[in-house]
């Protein structure tokens, strides 16, 4: 990956650069393309940064107030929605209403792409990109 400003690239600040093009969809009344946009761009941001499969993921974005440090605590509502966003969908029952992105990315079924939907995906990704920006900002001072 290229480097930006000299800087070792983060594979997350290439995929933010999409993001924008999401939000001008949604408000040009394209949801559909949002949420698809949406989708990809929150997809690639946390496979970067969180690895592993579902149970990873839905292990990592556990929020329990009580549990996390004050100091990380907008980090972890931001993410929290994660767990739900990528769980698993198999085709053997019928489909989650709520944004998931097994059921944009590969069934791509007509019925999900709300607009509802495509708000929440774009909610998702400025949070996530946003609680990331926050995070790394703040690692950064401290070294």
């Amino acid at each position: 990956m290229t480097a930006i400003d000299g800087e070792p690239a983060r594979p997350y600040l290439f995929s933010r650069l999409l993001a924008p093009a999401a939000l001008t969809a949604f408000e040009a009344g394209h949801h559909e393309a949002a949420q698809a946009l949406a989708v990809v761009v929150t997809d690639a941001v946390i496979s970067d940064w969180i690895m592993g499969k579902y149970e990873a993921v839905v292990e990592q974005v556990r929020f329990d107030p009580k549990a996390v440090p004050v100091d990380l605590m907008r980090l972890q509502a931001a993410i929290a929605p994660l767990a739900s966003f990528k769980s698993r969908f198999f085709n053997d029952g019928p489909p989650a209403e709520a944004l998931n992105r097994q059921l944009v990315v590969h069934y791509a079924l007509a019925d999900h792409f709300t607009r509802g939907n495509a708000l929440v995906a774009c909610l998702l990704m400025t949070s996530v990109l946003r609680a990331l920006q926050e995070f790394e900002e703040r690692y950064e001072d401290e070294t």
